[in-house]
């Protein structure tokens, strides 16, 4: 029983990673320009989560556990959007999980650590299907090692000053079981005033016939310019993870930087 938990604690810590790691941003086509631009990305995140509960060990023995889970990321993109039409991005990321728990059985206690560590790597292309339309349509293609997982989604936006309207539905097939997923996001971005704007974003994914616990994510981002030419872009994230009856928090912080 013990170890059941654990391991879907670790399952729910990479997932938050895992099906994330193209992130749709609501406020983007406000940034979105008719030439070619390169820019980098890094970002840093944490992750907590803490469990107690009774059950027995490995030999039968009656225990009592409290369990803290904190994952750690830290992340470095490119981004390569051409002439406003398509774009590219590449995305590698370090993911550090941390795992303390105390066990007490009767008069006995002891505090076991361990620490697990992976490194991804993400990216997606998209193409612009008609710039000019109101409604923004985009088509992506999504993948991520080592996981082997590919997604397609279709994506649509509407700026009505000073809002921005957007959402996404996709498909995404994973090596693991459950394999087919299906993706729906929705988010609302307000332009509070040329240096500061913020944003809500819902995402829900659920297995595609098949056995699995959907997953909702609601994240609120800021986004922060310090310059007026906008080369710099400051974003922070407080993120809702939910799986199950399992929940937790998260938040993280980003520096984007234009080249050209």
């Amino acid at each position: 029983m013990r170890k059941g938990a654990c391991l879907f604690f670790l399952a729910a810590a990479l997932i938050y990673h895992i099906e994330g790691a193209a992130d749709y941003d609501s406020l983007r086509r406000v940034d979105d320009l008719y030439e070619s631009t390169l820019a980098w990305e890094v970002m840093l995140g944490y992750a907590p989560y803490g469990v107690s509960g009774v059950g027995y060990n490995d030999v039968g023995e009656y225990i009592a556990y409290t369990r803290f889970v904190g994952e750690r990321q830290a992340a470095f993109a490119v981004a390569w959007t051409m002439a406003g039409t398509a774009a590219l991005n590449m995305t590698v990321t370090e993911s550090r999980t941390k795992i303390w728990e105390a066990v007490a059985c009767g008069d006995d206690q002891q505090v076991n650590t361990n620490t697990i560590t992976e490194i991804s790597l993400s990216g997606y292309c998209e193409y612009r299907i008609a710039p000019e339309s109101m409604l923004d349509p985009r088509l992506r293609l999504e993948h991520t090692l080592p996981h082997r997982s590919t997604g397609v989604a279709a994506t649509l936006s509407c700026v009505l000053d000073p809002i921005v309207l957007g959402g996404l539905v996709g498909v995404r097939r994973r090596c693991v079981y459950p394999h087919d997923w299906l993706s729906v996001t929705l988010s609302a971005g307000l332009v509070a005033n040329a240096q500061v704007s913020c944003a809500i974003v819902g995402q829900w994914n659920t297995p595609i016939a098949s056995a699995g616990l959907p997953t909702s994510v609601m994240g609120f981002n800021v986004r922060y310019l310090p310059s007026p030419d906008a080369r710099q872009v400051l974003r922070f994230r407080l993120v809702l993870f939910a799986q199950g009856q399992a929940i937790s928090i998260g938040f993280g912080v980003s520096l984007r930087c234009s080249i050209t």
